[in-house]
C-alpha cells in the first residue's frame, strides 16, 4: 500500500481496528513516521474497538500524547468481538460517527 504525502493536506483522518489492545501495525507505523506532520494538521482519529471500557487505555498505548492532545477527534466507532458474526451494522455507534462527521465538517475540536 502506498501512503500519500500528507504535506499537501489540511486535515488527516486516521482510522484503525484494534486487536488485543493494539492498533494495526501499518497504522502504528504511519503515526510513528508522521507524528510531526500530523501535529501541524487538523487530525481526527477513530478506532474500531469492541470493548468500550478499554478504549482510553488503547489510545494511551498506541497514540503519542502530543497527538492525543492536539487531535480534533479521538473516539471508538464500536467494534465486534473476535469470532463474532454480526448480522447487521448494529455494532457501529452511529452517534460517534455523527460526532466524527461534525468534527471534520466544522474543522473544530469536538467535545467527547
Amino acid at each position: 500500500m502506498q501512503v500519500p504525502d500528507i504535506g499537501s493536506y489540511d486535515m488527516v483522518i486516521i482510522g484503525s481496528g484494534v486487536r488485543m489492545g493494539k492498533i494495526y501495525k501499518s497504522m502504528k507505523s504511519f503515526i510513528e513516521n508522521n507524528t510531526q506532520a500530523l501535529l501541524m494538521k487538523k487530525t481526527a482519529v477513530f478506532l474500531c474497538n469492541a470493548y468500550p471500557d478499554t478504549f482510553q487505555k488503547v489510545v494511551e498505548k498506541n497514540i503519542p500524547q502530543d497527538l492525543i492532545d492536539r487531535a480534533i477527534y479521538i473516539e471508538s466507532l464500536g467494534g465486534i468481538p473476535p469470532f463474532a458474526s454480526p448480522k447487521n451494522e448494529d455494532w457501529i455507534l452511529s452517534e460517534h460517527v455523527d460526532r466524527l462527521v461534525q468534527a471534520v465538517t466544522l474543522k473544530d475540536k469536538v467535545n467527547i
